[in-house]
């Protein structure tokens, strides 16, 4: 809306400053802020005031500023961050708030940087919550990976694990599992349960538990090479 430069000083003052960042004359990245200043001679930017970052994907990114560092292209938001994730068929998006967040133009991958917790509103009122150290995400797929204690809450269950990764019906926005993998361990009621990798389907209510699985509930438990079980 307004642009004051100085003789001298090498930098440009803005308001209300609108960013388009492209790729391949496509633009992967908008961002939005009240304040903005370039500087004129690496082209560096730092964006304040109600920040928007959005995603030609549908992710929206909100914080208190970022900064653009033109040499490596990357998009740098060091506090606090609020994420909403584009909408699939049978929900809303991703909620999800964490602290610092990359965002490299030419990869179009954003990574949460630390004390992520999220929650997906599925339908008829159900969801799931998911916590982790990090997560990532991509600015021209589905994809969606949470690395570093993993937790993912699911009514009276928890399912603890290394690493998870929402799994999307191929060629679909359709969320049909999400896999902790690593090693994953499910605790809930009077049984737990640990095996290589948990795969669970939220439509379903089902868990699928591969790679050395193991159910114990009181006193009985049982092993084999594959065990389902309904919630």
């Amino acid at each position: 809306e307004a642009a004051e430069g100085y003789q001298g000083k090498g930098t440009w003052e803005l308001k209300k400053i609108k960013v388009l960042y492209y790729n391949n004359e496509k633009v992967d990245f908008i961002v939005v802020g009240q304040r903005g200043e370039i500087n004129a001679n690496n082209k560096d930017m730092a964006i304040s005031g109600q920040v928007i970052t959005t995603t030609s994907n549908g992710y929206r990114f909100e914080s208190e500023d970022i900064k653009y560092i033109a040499k490596d292209r990357l998009l740098k938001a060091p506090d606090k961050i609020k994420m909403l994730g584009p909408g699939d068929s049978k929900g809303d998006g991703l909620l999800l708030e964490g602290v610092g967040m990359d965002a490299w133009i030419e990869k179009k991958e954003m990574k949460i940087l630390a004390h992520v917790k999220a929650v997906k509103n599925l339908y008829e009122g159900k969801s799931f919550k998911i916590s982790s150290d990090n997560a990532f995400f991509s600015g021209s797929s589905y994809l969606a990976r949470f690395a570093g204690n993993v937790e993912l809450s699911l009514d009276n269950y928890k399912v603890h694990g290394p690493e998870a990764e929402f799994i999307y019906k191929s060629g679909t926005d359709f969320l049909q599992s999400i896999m902790v993998m690593g090693g994953a361990k499910i605790l809930g009621g009077d049984k737990y349960a640990t095996s290589e990798t948990v795969v669970y389907d939220p439509y379903e209510d089902k868990y699928t538990l591969k790679g050395l699985p193991r159910v114990v509930q009181n006193q009985d438990e049982i092993t084999g090479e594959q065990i389902v079980f309904l919630n």
